[in-house]
């Protein structure tokens, strides 16, 4: 982003005031006011900002720095310092089984550094239903709450020390998540999240002061929390589409978050209608026997030749240590066009599992395998996506043949395979140039967001232009969910490139 078009989420705004007289004897407040007016405005000064005002004007030749955040409704100073600071922000994928954390210079729009780690929450459950029941225990709330601030704040903390930045300058934070992660971020009601009528506590959080999280940043920064749509559509699919513009497009788009909630907008600049469902942590490496996040060593593409050999690609060409999301799909993919597994993703010789990479080549000296548990958490996850889709368009009218744009984002980065996906049933057998590998959307808007504070404006807009069809009220999910429970799908005839290819595998 260049930085003429710069206006984050908070800043140190410097002030240089021209000192009363007899003719000019405006108060000190007002005389600030007046000078950020065309910018900041309406503006508040907490009084405590107002008492150490009169004497840091005087002392400084009426010249200072204040830290201004917008708060949605209005700006509000948040600090004041006689000099000049350095301001960061984070922008951060709040992810029910991975969270992506960005350090932004909130000076320049660079990205500074970037790490991910391990929700603490999943020793709750790999599945976010589970942690909503966990919920509903005495403290269990407060536990998973605890334990997700504590995953931010290690990896903060981690990446602060690593790269000079002091928490004291970081000023503001953009978060996207998922509706119930959002809620247990924030410690609020889950219970009805899960039951008909399947209503959040809130939509529109807004923004909070960091203050109340007791994060290692600035102890007056701000925080904006993408608002949901419904009950599984989250502040992440809206971050989503900030990121991927789809609301300014014509045709019609597709945008679709795979993690362990699996959330789709489909759409257009006229209209968007969402829905979104618990997929299972499969694609991000949470109940897969070997699997793990997009980190170096994992498996990002896998191959086995007409002759048997096998062949693989690993995140940063280190030695193979386990599976990320593109590489469970590339190796279910190959296992299935070599008959290795059958169409109900049962191996073919009846093993539990296949050896993905012998132990003499890995980095831990163990096996990497895939197991008949692995395929089945898989079938469950990619069938939930495949019926959504199907629900979708059908209440919409329209066909896969009608879209114009597909955005692939989600767990698998930007390392899946489109030939991959659709081999396995995953996405649909359309035109490969309509496809996008679109990566982290979630955190590619939270980055936008923190930069731009005029795109909070635009997330509650298009938060309510999106219509929200809930999948579980409808009846024909359930269908077609059974339907899609194989490699790629009961009806053959769907996946046409597919079919073909099997038969010259075959052949």
């Amino acid at each position: 982003m260049n930085v003429t078009n710069l206006a984050p989420l908070a800043e140190w705004v410097h002030i240089s005031l021209t000192p009363p007289s007899s003719g000019d004897n405006v108060a000190d407040v007002e005389r600030i006011k007046r000078k950020l007016q065309d910018k900041f405005s309406p503006l508040e000064i907490p009084l405590d900002i107002i008492k150490k005002i009169p004497s840091l004007l005087r002392r400084n030749n009426w010249q200072f720095y204040l830290l201004i955040a917008d708060m949605g409704t209005h700006f509000k100073v948040r600090d004041v310092s006689p000099v000049k600071r350095t301001n960061f922000g984070l922008a951060i994928d709040l992810g029910s089984t991975t969270i992506a954390v960005y350090i932004m210079n909130l000076e320049t729009g660079q990205e500074v550094a970037r790490t991910s780690c391990l929700n603490e929450q999943i020793q709750f459950g790999t599945d976010i239903l589970d942690r909503l029941h966990y919920a509903r225990y005495k403290k269990g709330l407060q536990k998973l709450q605890e334990s997700v601030i504590t995953s931010i704040k290690k990896a903060v903390s981690k990446l602060s020390l690593e790269n000079g930045v002091s928490g004291e300058n970081i000023t503001a934070l953009t978060i996207a998540g998922n509706t119930s992660m959002t809620h247990l971020f924030l410690g609020l009601e889950t219970s009805n999240i899960y039951r008909e009528p399947y209503t959040p506590t809130v939509n529109s959080p807004g923004i909070i002061s960091a203050s109340e999280f007791d994060l290692p940043v600035h102890p007056e920064a701000v925080i904006y929390f993408f608002p949901n749509v419904g009950s599984y559509l989250g502040g992440d699919i809206i971050s989503g589409v900030i990121a991927t513009e789809i609301h300014l497009t014509d045709g019609m788009n597709v945008l679709v978050d795979i993690g362990t909630n699996g959330e789709i907008v489909v759409g257009n600049k006229e209209w968007m209608v969402g829905c979104a469902g618990a997929a299972g942590p499969a694609l991000e490496g949470g109940v897969v026997k070997c699997g793990m996040r997009a980190a170096p060593g994992a498996i990002e593409q896998f191959h086995i030749t007409p002759e048997g050999k096998i062949k693989y690609k690993t995140i940063g060409d280190k030695p193979p240590i386990g599976l990320c999301g593109s590489g469970l799909i590339s190796c279910i993919a190959q296992l299935f066009l070599r008959n290795i597994l059958d169409h109900s993703g049962t191996f073919a010789n009846n093993k539990d599992y296949f050896v993905l990479v012998p132990a003499s080549e890995t980095g831990h000296g163990q096996d990497i395998v895939i197991t008949s548990d692995d395929i089945a958490n898989f079938l469950r996850t990619k069938s939930a996506v495949n019926a959504a889709f199907s629900v979708l368009l059908e209440n919409l009218g329209l066909s896969f043949e009608d879209v114009s744009r597909f955005y692939a984002a989600g767990a698998f980065g930007n390392y899946l395979d489109i030939e991959d996906a659709i081999t396995i049933g995953l996405f649909p057998d359309i035109s490969r140039d309509k496809f996008k590998i679109a990566g982290n959307t979630s955190v590619a808007g939270a980055k936008k967001t923190l930069l731009n504070r005029e795109n909070i404006k635009l997330a509650e807009e298009i938060t309510k232009k999106i219509a929200y069809l809930e999948l579980n009220a409808d009846a024909k999910f359930m269908n077609y969910f059974t339907s899609g429970l194989f490699i790629p799908h009961t009806n053959l005839d769907l996946f046409p490139s597919v079919k073909q290819k099997v038969k010259s595998f075959s052949t």
